[in-house]
């Protein structure tokens, strides 16, 4: 009986063995079909333009980026921009057989956050100064490639102080009772060395900055989404792409030929 006992037992432990054994196989099999399926499948088409190779239209779910990689002669371009010259989202309208792109409402808006900082300098008499501090100008160092336009808003008869000018650092004679401050901004040209220029210019604060302290004298105004990137990306606002057939596009007269589908893999 005892013989019996530990037979039973031994089988009983390799039963546990092969199912544990047959679990695993089965979880690695699940892992590695994932795996291969989102390593295929990655919703990716690519469309690209049948005059201009180098031009292409990339579709992924509801997303779009509209990729350049032509030869461009303009060096800043190339180095300070990446390749995309549009992106944002898009939908299909099947009835008309349409794709509607629009670029992101931050980008087709022009709108950038701002940030300000007011100090008093006591140092610092009879003026106020203004640093505007942004990705553009801090890359290029001396270099101008924007123009600011700036007004102090005072209380009183000839208190407002106007300037346009191409630096970041600015002095102002001081304002009594400054409540508010407003900001433009413009691409230099020819400055302004890029390929493509999507903006004329950027109203900043929506209107006007208000002041907080009317005695501050210094004030730091953040801008850390003005990029070349923001400058140059052009910007859409349902624009429409004929669906030609499932392996063509027409796109402002020119066929895009598709020459990528992982959707169909």
């Amino acid at each position: 009986m005892p013989s019996t006992y530990k037979h039973l037992e031994i089988l009983e432990k390799n039963k546990r063995i092969k199912s544990v054994l047959f679990f695993c196989f089965i979880l690695l099999f699940i892992i590695y079909s994932c795996k291969t399926y989102h390593a295929k499948n990655t919703g990716l088409q690519v469309y690209k333009n049948t005059e201009k190779p180098c031009l292409q239209l990339h579709l992924k779910k509801d997303r779009f980026y509209y990729i350049s990689d032509c030869e461009n002669p303009n060096f800043i371009a190339r180095f300070v921009c990446c390749d995309t010259i549009a992106g944002g989202t898009y939908v299909t309208n099947n009835k008309i057989k349409m794709l509607e792109l629009s670029s992101d409402y931050m980008i087709r808006n022009n709108v950038l956050k701002v940030f300000v900082k007011e100090k008093i300098h006591t140092g610092l008499k009879d003026s106020i100064a203004i640093y505007i501090d942004n990705p553009i100008y801090d890359l290029n160092g001396h270099h101008e490639p924007l123009m600011f336009e700036i007004e102090l808003l005072g209380m009183g008869r000839d208190q407002n102080r106007y300037r346009k000018d191409g630096s970041s650092y600015m002095t102002f004679k001081s304002i009594k009772n400054l409540y508010g401050i407003s900001l433009n901004i413009y691409p230099k040209l020819p400055d302004v060395m890029l390929s493509n220029i999507g903006i004329t210019g950027i109203e900043l604060f929506e209107g006007m900055y208000s002041v907080e302290d009317p005695n501050s004298n210094v004030f730091e105004i953040s801008i850390p989404d003005l990029t070349y990137d923001f400058l140059t990306l052009k910007r859409l606002d349902k624009d429409y792409v004929q669906i030609i057939d499932n392996d063509k596009l027409l796109w402002d007269g020119v066929t895009y030929k598709k020459v990528i589908d992982s959707e169909s893999k």
